[in-house]
């Protein structure tokens, strides 16, 4: 339970969470189509470009919703579950010159 400045508690609603869930599901979904769909010839590049405008609006906003910022939390999380990691170890590599 959150509190505002004067001390109020804030309850959120069933109606509020269900907004806030969706609104991830959506930015993951459309983080998800970013990143495969985007440099293939077969993706539609007016849909892309939408998704792009919705992402950007949402993260310039000044003051974002919770739906907003579940949405960009959602975009992200897709970006950041699909990227491959680097290697828990990575060996230097070793260049030997002729002499």
């Amino acid at each position: 339970m959150e509190r505002l400045v004067s001390g109020t508690p804030v309850v959120q609603t069933a109606n509020e969470a269900s907004d806030v869930a969706a609104a991830y599901l959506v930015g993951y979904a459309d983080g998800l189509t970013l990143l495969h769909l985007k440099g293939h010839n077969h993706s539609r590049a007016e849909r892309l470009q939408c998704i792009q405008d919705r992402y950007l609006g949402y993260i310039e906003l000044e003051n974002p919703t919770p739906e907003a910022r579940a949405y960009v939390a959602g975009f992200r999380d897709a970006a950041a579950d699909n990227l491959p990691c680097p290697p828990h170890e990575v060996e230097p590599q070793v260049h030997r010159v002729a002499a």
